[in-house]
């Protein structure tokens, strides 16, 4: 199987192949200052491709002490020429910030993923941002450091090249 566009860890945190159907949340994009996450009701990646299918996916950003969160019914991770990217199935069309190395992915138990979509129905942000830390945290290269997630310098930081940036606006 080809290398997917994803680092895929299981719930004891350790390197997995793709779980099909399990709820997970992937890390998109990180900084002080922000924070952007895929939660996923399911996922699937065909044997011959390297691209992994999020289904009925919720992309919350957090940027400080404010979040807001789309809806998306799919999202595709997959690496184009060196870099690794987002795509909005359905639109077309990339999110912000590819990535220099595969985006960290995390399958969550199913009670996890539904009590995270009842903290956002609830307008609890704050809850899934610590979930999302919690983790997070001890994935290899991202730490937490006074009380903020960090990721690797080249995680998620990339600008889309030209050809991209027109399939992200």
């Amino acid at each position: 199987m080809p290398q997917t566009a994803a680092q895929l860890y299981a719930v004891d945190r350790a390197l997995t192949n793709p779980l099909v159907g399990d709820p997970s949340v992937t890390m998109l994009e990180n900084d002080r200052a922000y924070c952007g996450v895929l939660l996923a009701a399911s996922c699937w990646q065909q044997a011959w491709s390297p691209i992994l299918h999020l289904e009925g996916v919720t992309w919350i950003r957090f940027e400080r002490c404010a979040y807001a969160y789309t809806v998306l019914s799919q999202v595709a991770l997959m690496a184009w020429d060196g870099a690794f990217g987002a795509m909005d199935s359905r639109a077309g069309r990339f999110l912000p910030n590819m990535s220099a190395r595969p985006f960290a992915t995390k399958f969550v138990p199913l009670a996890d993923y539904e009590l995270q979509g009842a903290h956002l129905q609830e307008g609890l942000g704050g809850a899934v941002f610590r979930f999302v830390q919690s983790h997070f945290a001890d994935v290899p290269g991202f730490s937490t450091r006074e009380n903020a997630l960090t990721s690797p310098e080249d995680y998620a930081r990339i600008v889309p090249p030209a050809d991209l940036a027109a399939l992200a606006a």
